[in-house]
Formats: structure tokens, sequence, C-alpha cells
């Protein structure tokens, strides 16, 4: 008679127990799932950055090379790499990123119109100065992407180490 009182009054504890298991399991893969699209998003964005800075470099490599009467390549490059920038800068902007982010893309926008403005100049009249005011405007697009790239890395590094296993062993020993 005692046993079967205590059976039964353990076992909605038992169950309760059980429940406050389930849901902490289910919660922890929900939160795991959740970093794991924050983190592949973020190498997504990192990414897309390296691609606009490799094609910016190689549009700047372009435009130093320009002698005047020899810029048909120069402007094939700087036409095809401004291709892939536009686009690639287009696409993620469709993206509908986050207030922070949204401001930097269109900072990088505003530069690089800068940047394909001056060189242009510069493939119209290679020699005639403009290589100043593309090198400025160069500049301004890198800062903006380097902006960029150190939000996403600052994000991606508090992801990553808010969920950084620790060590068993003693540090002493």
């Amino acid at each position: 008679m005692l046993r079967a009182r205590l059976t039964f009054g353990l076992l909605p504890l038992l169950l309760l127990f059980l429940l406050v298991c389930l849901y902490a399991f289910r919660t922890t893969q929900e939160l795991g799932a959740t970093v794991e699209d924050v983190l592949g998003r973020n190498f997504h964005s990192i990414q897309m950055v390296e691609s606009l800075r490799a094609s910016l470099n190689r549009m700047d490599t372009a435009l130093n090379a320009i002698r005047p009467g020899i810029a048909s390549d120069a402007r094939r490059i700087v036409d095809e790499e401004r291709a892939r920038f536009r686009e690639r800068l287009s696409a993620e902007l469709l993206n509908l990123p986050p207030p922070g982010r949204a401001e930097l893309l269109m900072r990088i926008d505003t530069a690089f119109s800068g940047f394909a403005a001056a060189a242009e100049e510069q493939l119209r009249f290679p020699g005639l100065g403009a290589l100043t005011a593309e090198g400025s405007a160069f500049l301004a697009v890198n800062g903006a992407l380097d902006a960029l790239r150190a939000r996403e890395d600052r994000k991606s590094t508090r992801l990553n180490s808010s969920h950084s296993q620790q060590s068993r062993m003693p540090s002493s020993a």
C-alpha cells in the first residue's frame, strides 16, 4: 500500500522531469541550428566582400598599367570587373540586409560609383592626372570594404567565442 502511494506520488515528478529534459534538448538543438545559420550567412558575406575586393584590385591593377595609346586590355578588364562588382553588390543589396549592414553596402556603392567615374576618366584620357582621383576613390571603396569585413568578423568572433568548448584539462597540468 505504501509502495503504491510512493510510486504514484513520484510518477508525476518523473514525468515533469522528462518533459523538462525534452524541452531543454529541443531548445538546444534550435539554438545550435540558429548559430550555424548565422555563421553560414556570415561566411557568405565575407566571401562576397573578398570577391568585391578582388574585382576592385584587378580594376586598379589594369588602370595602373595603362600607357597612352594602349588602353584596350585595361578597358576590357575594367568593364568585366565593373560588371562583376555591380552584380555582386546588387545581389547583396537585394537580400534586404539588416540596417547597419545596409548602410555599409550603400557606402560601398557610393564609393564605387566615384571609383568607376575616375576609372572611366583615366581610360578616356590616360596620363592626364586622373590617377590621383582614381587612387583616392580606390581608397574610399577599400575603406568601406574593410569596414564591412570588420563588422562581419566581429559577429563571427562573438558567435564563435560564446559557443567555444572549454578544455577539461586544468591550466596547471
